[in-house]
């Protein structure tokens, strides 16, 4: 896990331990982060790249490896409520479609 805008500098780095794959999971960083042009420059970097989503999108497009997803219709979800902290509540969403 890195902070969105450092990944790029991560992947470019002389350091022998530097970024060399990355797996994107349900994202576009490509159009979702700053600097696209950069993320463009460092992905074309990689050693592997794997994306997992139900779309093709733009970082989906330069992967090595595209996985497929299940929407959000087809698994299950959860979401947690902090409203009434010191209480917090999860509210689990079953699937509505077979996958």
């Amino acid at each position: 896990m890195h902070p969105p805008n450092v990944m790029p500098e991560e992947i470019n780095s002389d350091h022998p331990e530097r970024l060399r794959a990355v797996l994107v999971s349900s994202s576009n960083p490509l159009r979702s982060f700053a600097d696209t042009t950069a993320y463009e420059q460092a992905f074309s970097k990689l050693d592997l790249l794997v994306t997992i989503d139900v779309a093709m999108t733009e970082t989906a497009k330069m992967s090595d490896y595209v996985l497929p997803d299940r929407s959000l219709y087809e698994r299950w979800d959860t979401t947690y409520f902090q409203v009434n902290y010191p209480e917090i509540y999860c509210q689990m969403r079953r699937p509505i479609v077979e996958p």
